[in-house]
């Protein structure tokens, strides 16, 4: 077993589910740097988003940790 992509699928989980659990939190960090550092494309698409919209990478990141958790498993 590979331990440090054990670890590597374990933080992206844990990352995965702190998104999934602090939606608006995270929406609120992800429009401040966009305003921050896209300039007025970012304005345009910080304004636009919503709290529902951290669903989709939230799950896409406990998909990656558990697919580096597989592969850990079989390929150590």
């Amino acid at each position: 077993m590979n331990i440090w992509m054990l670890a590597l699928g374990i933080a992206w989980i844990l990352l995965g589910t702190f998104v999934l659990l602090n939606r608006d939190r995270m929406l609120r960090w992800s429009q401040k740097h966009l305003r921050q550092n896209v300039g007025e494309i970012g304005r345009s698409f910080a304004e636009a988003g919503k709290a529902r919209h951290m669903i989709v990478p939230a799950i896409g990141t406990v998909v990656i940790g558990v697919v580096l958790i597989i592969q850990a498993t079989i390929h150590g």
